[in-house]
């Protein structure tokens, strides 16, 4: 099983678990994640896995094969490890796909960094590419899914990041207590901030542990 996964740190004893999930762009090696994956791995010595779902073409028939890798891989791995309390945290399209599929995945809790809403539900990303100039109705789509989450969930957005609607996600957080939105000030959407080019990774690791 674990040979699914990129393993930094993992001790079959130990009973925090963070599975990191990249977005479309940057893999693993976005900063965030990297930056994060240190600290846990050296600051609280907590299992920390990857789970590198190689997004290679923004295709329909995309979506559906990440998003049964994703439920089975971390499914699978819930059901062998029992005594973990597992957390994903997702970055972007990762987090869509997370988010989107919640309450089919054996987690703990969930951590999305920068939630790419305004594309739709994983599904209906390709709406955006230029073949399809349609924009989602990412509202109503997202509106059932948001107040359906049952397990803690924390998403955290930059004020600068126009893939996601900062409003629109704090607004369906007052409507599901199980979510919460932090907004990062001068954040992008990679959560760099975009006067330093510094990744905010103390500030997500103050809001991540919180869930923990």
């Amino acid at each position: 099983m674990l040979d699914q996964f990129v393993i930094y740190s993992f001790d079959p004893s130990n009973e925090h678990c963070l599975i990191f999930i990249p977005g479309y762009t940057g893999g693993l090696s976005a900063p965030i994640i990297e930056q994060l994956v240190t600290f846990y791995c050296k600051e609280r010595e907590y299992d920390v896995l990857g789970l590198d779902l190689a997004y290679q073409q923004d295709t329909l028939e995309l979506f559906p094969d990440s998003q049964k890798f994703l439920i089975d891989t971390v499914n699978a791995f819930a059901k062998q490890f029992t005594n973990k309390k597992i957390f994903i945290v997702a970055k972007s399209l990762g987090g869509s796909l997370a988010l989107y599929n919640i309450e089919n995945l054996s987690i703990t809790g969930l951590v999305v960094l920068g939630c790419s809403v305004v594309l739709g539900w994983p599904q209906r990303v390709s709406l955006l590419s230029n073949n399809t100039p349609s924009i989602p109705d990412y509202k109503n789509e997202w509106k059932p899914i948001l107040e359906q989450v049952s397990k803690p969930t924390r998403i955290i957005t930059g004020d600068t990041d126009d893939l996601v609607d900062n409003a629109f996600l704090q607004e369906e957080s007052t409507r599901n207590s199980n979510i919460h939105v932090e907004i990062l000030k001068g954040a992008n959407h990679g959560l760099i901030d975009t006067n330093t080019n510094r990744a905010l990774t103390s500030e997500c690791v103050h809001e991540i542990d919180t869930l923990l």
